[in-house]
């Protein structure tokens, strides 16, 4: 089978996060047993166990709006005459040579410039050195900045 045949099929891979929910209940029933050794502790247990539990979601999160990035970005632009982000980044070719820096593969530096860009527009704060040139990158990264703003206000209350 060729790629073009099994295309389709790669949105399903998006059911991994039930994956996620795993780990979640995991983590919960690994608080109930620290909590019932070290009754004295378990304010700081349940904390820790929050900061965890969130900081393994954020990531994993991060991970599939990088994924979704990269996908809106080898994407042909129908009618738009601009060039992906991914071209106009220089990240379409093999790196040169460079003696002294660990060598990344092509894929390997798309995959982490595109993490940098998410995590920096969803934090907010956005150097503005990668952006979306496309249209479909610019709606993307409209939905980025809301989404970043609606995961970081519900922190701010649940911790507050």
């Amino acid at each position: 089978m060729t790629y073009e045949e099994v295309m389709w099929l790669y949105p399903l891979k998006i059911l991994r996060v039930i994956r996620m929910l795993r780990i979640i209940s995991f983590l919960e029933q690994l608080s109930g047993i620290i909590k019932s050794q070290y009754m004295q502790h378990q304010i700081f247990i349940e904390n820790i166990m929050h900061v965890l539990v969130t900081v393994i979601v954020l990531v994993f999160g991060l991970h599939v709006l990088a994924c979704c990035w990269i996908s809106i970005g080898l994407e042909d632009p129908d009618g738009d005459l601009t060039e992906p982000w991914i071209v106009s980044q220089g990240l379409d070719v093999e790196p040169p040579e460079n003696p002294g820096f660990i060598k990344m593969s092509k894929n390997a530096r798309i995959y982490w410039t595109s993490w940098y860009f998410i995590a920096t527009s969803i934090t907010t704060v956005g150097y503005g050195d990668i952006a979306g040139t496309t249209t479909h990158e610019r709606q993307f990264t409209i939905l980025l900045m809301f989404f970043g703003l609606i995961i970081f206000s519900t922190i701010q209350h649940r911790t507050g």
